[in-house]
């Protein structure tokens, strides 16, 4: 819609998911962007994309890159 994006990192995709699909936590944490984002214009707005897999050592690495 904006073409803005976010990449964000997770140890345990799971339960990302289930945070970022759950309406009480989207409602619980009015301080962050995608939450906001995800309750205003909803899912249909939105795309995910896995980039890359890595192991735990690695993960903050590659997002500062």
């Amino acid at each position: 819609m904006n073409n803005k994006f976010y990449i964000g990192r997770s140890k345990n995709l799971r339960n990302r998911f289930m945070y970022y699909y759950n309406i009480y936590n989207l409602n619980r944490n009015g301080n962050s962007r995608i939450c906001n984002a995800l309750l205003i214009y909803g899912y249909i707005k939105f795309s995910l994309e896995i980039l890359e897999y890595c192991d735990n050592k690695s993960l903050a690495e590659r997002k500062t890159v």
